[in-house]
């Protein structure tokens, strides 16, 4: 079960820069498996020759490795990158991270996709919030190793949110740091199967109401039925 244990929570807190939005293909190789991503409607990529952009990526990067797992792809909502380009002091709440478990980086699902799927959703259920126990810490390790003033207080499991055809939906809560200011954050943790590969996508923003959750659970759930669309079996 550790290398399925809402790993997602990597990058809460943090800001970013300037991005570009992306459209078309963004084909990426998971093991040895070409995924062509899609995007959350209305997110960008970073830039990654920009340095602020630079930052958010690396750091994003370090807080997913201390947790285990690989990045895929990072991204950001575009209107939020927008303000940061005007105010370099401007957080970023709505961001979201392709990545999978380092651990099973080479192993090959052979099994039916749809019958994986619902085992992932079975072992994404069986997580405690004990299973997130070490996450202030790997944030704190992070923080040390990029000197950035981020934290995490708190986190609270959710659980399995929903499950559909195109993967399993679970979510969590955390309380960050970023200097004096401390924010509640919503994770959406998408688990799939594509071309045989495990693949997670996690989709944070700044919680504000059961209303707003339940639209970043609806954009997790849009984004893995396109991802499906991109990467038919």
């Amino acid at each position: 079960m550790k290398h399925l244990r809402l790993m997602a929570l990597a990058g809460v807190g943090l800001i970013c820069c300037l991005a570009a939005a992306y459209a078309g293909s963004l084909k990426r190789t998971v093991g040895g498996k070409d995924i062509d991503l899609t995007i959350p409607s209305g997110y960008c990529l970073p830039d990654l020759g920009n340095s602020g952009e630079a930052f958010f990526a690396n750091f994003t990067t370090k807080l997913v490795n201390n947790s285990g797992n690989t990045v895929v792809q990072i991204m950001a909502d575009c209107g939020e990158l927008r303000r940061r380009h005007a105010n370099a002091s401007a957080p970023i709440y709505d961001y979201a991270v392709y990545y999978y478990p380092t651990a099973v980086e080479n192993t090959a699902v052979t099994g039916d996709r749809q019958a994986e799927r619902q085992s992932l959703c079975e072992q994404m259920g069986q997580v405690r919030d004990a299973d997130l126990s070490d996450v202030p810490q790997n944030v704190a390790k992070s923080a040390e190793e990029m000197k950035a003033n981020v934290s995490v207080s708190g986190t609270k499991n959710l659980g399995v949110l929903a499950a559909d055809a195109h993967g399993c939906y679970s979510g969590a809560l955390v309380n960050a740091k970023t200097g004096e200011s401390t924010t509640l954050i919503s994770a959406v943790i998408v688990a799939t199967v594509v071309h045989g590969k495990y693949l997670f996508l996690s989709v944070y923003s700044k919680y504000e109401n059961a209303k707003a959750s339940a639209a970043a659970l609806e954009l997790a759930k849009t984004t893995a039925a396109a991802l499906d669309v991109k990467n038919p079996d």
